[in-house]
C-alpha cells in the first residue's frame, strides 16, 4: 500500500496518513480503514493529519471519493488537515470546499508539517474552551 497509516502522537489524538509520490486511489479504501480502525479504538476526537507534500500529481475523481469520505465520518472524527505544496491539490481543495461550504470546518489546507501540527493545537485548545463554556452553562 502507497499510504502510511499510524498514530501521530502518543496521547491517540491525531492519526496520520503518509502518502507516497507513487499513491492511488485504489489505496485510499484500506488507508480509511486503517484510520477509522485507529479512531474506533479511543473514545475521543481524533483529528487527521494527510502528508501529501511529496506528491506531485493528483490522480482523477478527487472530489467524488473526497465527498464520500465526507459523508462517512465517525462521530469522534476531527478536523482533517492536508499538508501540500502541489498548486493542483490547492486548486482541487479551494473547489471543493466551494462546491461544499461546510467542508471548510472539516478540511483544512497547510504547506508545511509544523502549520498542521499549529492547526490541530489551536483546534485542540478552541474544542476544549467550549467543551468547559458548555459544562460550565
Amino acid at each position: 500500500m502507497t499510504i502510511e497509516v499510524k498514530w501521530k502522537d502518543n496521547e491517540k489524538t491525531i492519526v496520520l496518513l503518509n502518502f507516497a509520490k507513487n499513491w492511488a486511489w485504489s489505496d485510499v479504501p484500506e488507508a480509511r480503514q486503517l484510520g477509522e480502525d485507529l479512531m474506533k479504538s479511543v473514545d475521543h476526537i481524533v483529528d487527521t493529519i494527510v502528508d501529501i507534500h511529496i506528491v506531485d500529481r493528483v490522480p482523477p475523481g478527487s472530489l467524488s471519493v473526497w465527498r464520500g469520505m465526507q459523508n462517512a465520518r465517525l462521530r469522534n472524527e476531527g478536523i482533517t488537515v492536508i499538508v501540500t505544496t502541489s498548486i493542483m491539490a490547492k486548486m482541487l481543495f479551494r473547489g471543493y470546499t466551494t462546491a461544499y461550504p461546510l467542508a471548510k470546518h472539516i478540511y483544512y489546507l497547510t504547506e508545511t508539517m509544523e502549520e498542521a501540527e499549529q492547526l490541530v493545537h489551536n483546534t485542540k485548545q478552541n474544542r476544549g474552551s467550549l467543551q468547559q463554556d458548555t459544562l460550565q452553562e
